[in-house]
């Protein structure tokens, strides 16, 4: 059973995080929690489940919860490096304990995809992130 990006594992009454939303279940994979997380590692978790969820696909997300991909399908490279920049920017920048995304690196993938680094600075301290999206490139 995966757990991202839906979490299905989850009963109703199982704790997800405290009141303040510091501490929360440790995702080891995609189908194991294992422990809780605080500070740092909750932010960079948080990070890669915002990065791991399709905007706009799952009804258990507010609409604006994670990242729009699917519509760079077939766009142009250079339009989808920075898009993808911005959406990253601003889908992380939703949570409070996010300060800044900032120093994006981007390279090309093969033929079909697209590899960001960044750092999010948070109030922790800053974390290196990445994320590669699987697009196939236009001809415009």
């Amino acid at each position: 059973m995966e757990l991202l990006p839906t979490f299905d594992a989850y009963s109703d009454d199982e704790l997800i995080a405290d009141t303040s939303g510091n501490i929360v279940h440790m995702i080891k994979d995609t189908s194991t929690l294992a422990g809780t997380v605080d500070n740092i590692n909750a932010v960079k978790q948080a990070c890669f489940c915002i990065l791991a969820t399709e905007q706009e696909i799952h009804k258990i997300y507010d609409k604006s919860y994670g990242l729009q991909t699917f519509d760079l399908i077939g766009k142009d490279y250079s339009y989808i490096a920075s898009e993808l920049k911005r959406r990253i920017r601003e889908a992380l920048m939703q949570d409070d304990r996010i300060n800044d995304v900032r120093d994006f690196v981007i390279e090309r993938v093969k033929k079909d995809g697209i590899h960001l680094s960044f750092v999010v600075e948070c109030d922790y301290g800053d974390i290196s992130m990445d994320k590669t999206v699987k697009v196939v490139e236009g001809d415009s």
